[in-house]
This record gives C-alpha cells, sequence and structure tokens, in this order.
C-alpha cells in the first residue's frame, strides 16, 4: 500500500512540478537577453530597472489575494490562468514597439506568476501532507527563534 500511494502522489504532482517548470523556464529564457531587448526598443537604464523590478512588485503584492481567492474558487483553476497569461504574454514582447509597452506585459506576466508559483507549492504540501513538507522546509529556512533564546 505505500508503495502504491507513492506513485499515486508522483502522479499527481507531475502536472505540478511541469506547470512550475514552465513557468521557470519561460522566465529564464527571457531573462538574460530582456535587457538588451529593452534598451533597443528604447529605454533607459532607469526604465529598464522599472520594466525588470515591476514584475516582482506586481507578484509581491497579487500572491496573497490570489492565495486567498484560491481558497475560495480552487487552486486548479488559477493556475490554469496563470498558465493561458504566460502562454498568452510571451508571444506580446514580440510585437513590443517601444519600451512603454513592456511594462503592461510585465504587470499582467507577475500576476500570472502568482497565480503558478504559490499555488503550485501550496498544492504540492497538501499532496505530500504537512509533516513532509515542514522536514524539508526546516532545512531550507532559518529559524524564527532568536539563537540566544535556544539554550535555556
Amino acid at each position: 500500500m505505500g508503495l502504491r500511494n507513492s506513485e499515486d502522489k508522483a502522479c499527481t504532482l507531475f502536472p505540478l512540478y511541469l506547470s512550475v517548470f514552465v513557468a521557470v523556464l519561460g522566465f529564464s529564457l527571457v531573462a538574460p537577453i530582456f535587457p538588451l531587448c529593452a534598451i533597443g526598443l528604447g529605454a533607459s537604464y532607469f526604465l529598464l530597472g522599472f520594466i525588470i523590478s515591476v514584475y516582482g512588485a506586481v507578484q509581491l503584492i497579487t500572491q496573497i489575494p490570489i492565495g486567498r481567492l484560491s481558497d475560495r474558487r480552487g487552486r486548479k483553476p488559477l493556475i490554469i490562468l496563470g498558465l493561458l497569461a504566460f502562454t498568452v504574454l510571451s508571444p506580446l514582447y514580440i510585437y513590443a514597439t517601444n519600451a512603454y509597452l513592456l511594462i503592461p506585459i510585465r504587470i499582467l506576466g507577475g500576476i500570472g506568476a502568482s497565480g503558478v508559483w504559490p499555488l503550485a507549492m501550496v498544492m504540492i504540501i497538501d499532496k505530500v501532507g504537512s509533516e513532509v513538507a515542514e522536514l524539508r522546509w526546516a532545512g531550507t529556512t532559518p529559524p524564527s527563534i532568536p539563537p540566544w533564546q535556544w539554550v535555556r
């Protein structure tokens, strides 16, 4: 029973891993050449910094509302919408005629990323169980208790 249960979890988790991989791959393929393309479209260094950072800023702002929405509406539809955003937005970079048109594309991309990465992590934790997730996170996150309070 244990092996079958782990095989079921692996089959269930594969689409989630694939979703995160596709999202990261799309971002990783664009990142190295994006500054050159933006400068080629007339972006100053200040505008380039803004265009690049707006993606993360929007993702930071929209993660909590999208997480709450996923609790009410379900995670799968929002992950699908996030992946659809990546699919639709990626070709739009080609059609940008100036650097200012990159800003709305990056804003929508940040919203799409908020619908993929955090929700996929939560779904993975739901599937593997909180005990396993706590053990995995324990090795990667700093302790929340200051070191001087450990020894008593």
